[in-house]
């Protein structure tokens, strides 16, 4: 996914014809907040789930939560295109419900 929203920044950078930031072209914008949200939140979720690995969480749980994180970037992604601002909200609420359910599970797990 990572790399289908850098292809997707890269190629509407060519279009706009603007090598460094937004300029005022919404299309770019979007293409690479879309790309910076995905990495921005896809880092601390690696993290999490390796602490949660590392401590032996259920493995059903670990590939529960990836699934539906990525569902939620995806969800987030998408909206960037189409400009849904429901499925942005969606993909953000889903987002920070696995982080809560992993700092849950992580803090439970240490005890």
């Amino acid at each position: 996914m990572y790399l289908v929203l850098t292809i997707f920044a890269i190629r509407a950078r060519r279009k706009a014809r603007i090598p460094i930031g937004s300029g005022s072209d919404e299309s770019l914008l979007r293409a690479t907040r879309a790309h910076g949200s995905f990495i921005e939140h896809t880092i601390f979720f690696l993290i999490s789930m390796f602490l949660l690995e590392n401590n032996g969480v259920n493995q059903i749980y670990l590939y529960s939560v990836s699934f539906i994180f990525v569902i939620a970037r995806i969800s987030h992604a998408v909206s960037f295109y189409l400009k849904k601002g429901i499925l942005r909200q969606v993909g953000v609420m889903i987002t920070i419900t696995c982080y809560v359910s992993n700092l849950v599970y992580l803090i439970k797990s240490l005890s």
